[in-house]
Formats: C-alpha cells, structure tokens, sequence
C-alpha cells in the first residue's frame, strides 16, 4: 500500500546498483533525500509520516526499524513502554530486538 501511495503521487523508488550506491553516498550531501521526506510529507497519511520520522531520527535499518516500531506500539497498548524505553537515557534497550549486520 505504501509502495502504491507513492506510485499514484509519482515519487520514484528506484534500487540501483551496489556501485551506483556506494558512489552516491561517497558524494551525496543528501539533499535529495531531503527532498523526498519533504515530498512524502505532503502526501501520507498520519502513520506512514510519524514510521518515516521514527526512521530518520532513529536512524535504524528498514527491518530493524519496523521490528522496533511495531514493539513500541505493542508495548504502548499494553501500557509498558517503559520496559523498551529508556527515559534517562533517552533511547530503545534493543537487546531483545534481532539486528541484521
């Protein structure tokens, strides 16, 4: 659905090759990506922007972003997000989460 939203709006979810990235990231200055958050912000719904802003601040990985997402929503419901978030430190205790290195 995500994926679909961003075809009807025209935003383009290109995947090039490992080259290609590697150089775009050695000479980017990310204002591209800026852009597209910009852009996404204009067009998504209430939880597809708070997911992208969790990403960007979080700087998490896709996968290890939405494993964290879906916990923090879980453990709000239930009213212990306390058990993931640590206020004093300001950040997730991720060792239960499985990261991908």
């Amino acid at each position: 659905m995500f994926k679909e939203k961003l075809r009807q709006y025209g935003i383009k979810w290109v995947k090039p090759d490992n080259f290609s990235v590697f150089l775009g990231i050695l000479n980017n200055t990310h204002e591209d990506l800026k852009d597209w958050y910009r852009a996404t912000q204009k067009i998504l719904d209430a939880d597809y922007k708070l997911f992208l802003k969790f990403v960007l601040l979080s700087g998490l990985r896709k996968g290890e972003a939405l494993t964290a997402f879906n916990k923090i929503i879980s453990l709000t419901q239930r009213n212990r997000l306390k058990e993931y978030y640590n206020k004093s430190f300001l950040c997730l205790n991720i060792t239960d989460i499985q990261l991908s290195f």
